[in-house]
């Protein structure tokens, strides 16, 4: 079995409203430090995460 991620990164608020409707839990929210005009919005999920 292949290791799966069960915290997922993602850029923009969009994605995120996304994941939330898919079933992740909002875990937080952090400034970009590579780019400090965007937030990095935290997931995570029990069940890892499912390529889509």
């Amino acid at each position: 079995m292949e290791n799966v991620p069960l915290v997922k990164f993602v850029r923009t608020q969009k994605l995120a409203g996304y994941l939330m409707l898919q079933g992740f839990k909002f875990l937080r929210d952090d400034i970009d430090r590579n780019n400090p005009n965007y937030k990095i919005y935290i997931f995570k999920t029990k069940m890892g995460l499912k390529q889509q």
